[in-house]
């Protein structure tokens, strides 16, 4: 239903499962804001989030992510910590990806500094964490600072990808 673009009948399955059936997965939940986070819609994601609290569950990882990936989307560095700051007020633990969405999003949209300044914080073995406050500093065009990010990935352990490169020779 979802791919074929017809939110409105998705959003009625969906109830129908929760309500009717009382199906309480998260992955359902899940599957749902992400085809709504694609399009934009907030409003909507945000019923749905409303929607599993009611039902008793709990969300996840994946949840918080697909938030802060719609907030980044639409420039909005407060819904991504907003989104980050719930997850970890349940005591969620960050995956890798939530993590490069915050480091992409402060690099974006607050700067390289705040980016790094979180990394530092919160050290990641991610080769993608590392990437996200390369490619900040390549964008302000500070290829110094670039090069010293690497060097620290480097030294920390963490092994560079190809994207890692890229990032570099910008």
């Amino acid at each position: 239903l979802t791919h074929e673009k017809k939110l409105d009948l998705a959003l009625k399955v969906y109830a129908h499962f929760h309500n009717v059936l009382a199906i309480k997965d998260i992955g359902l939940s899940n599957s749902l804001l992400s085809v709504l986070s694609k399009k934009g819609d907030l409003k909507r994601m945000r019923l749905v989030f409303d929607r599993i609290k009611m039902q008793g569950i709990s969300p996840d990882v994946r949840t918080f992510t697909i938030f802060m990936e719609a907030h980044y989307r639409r420039d909005e560095i407060e819904g991504v910590q907003k989104a980050w700051t719930a997850m970890e007020r349940r005591k969620i633990e960050p995956d890798d990806v939530a993590v490069q969405i915050l480091l992409r999003s402060l690099g974006k949209l607050s700067g390289a500094i705040a980016a790094e300044d979180t990394l530092s914080s919160r050290p990641s073995s991610s080769a993608g964490a590392w990437e996200e406050v390369i490619a900040a500093y390549a964008r302000e065009r500070n290829q110094r600072k670039s090069g010293e990010v690497f060097r620290k990935m480097v030294e920390s352990g963490v092994k560079p990808s190809e994207r890692t490169f890229v990032e570099l020779a910008r």
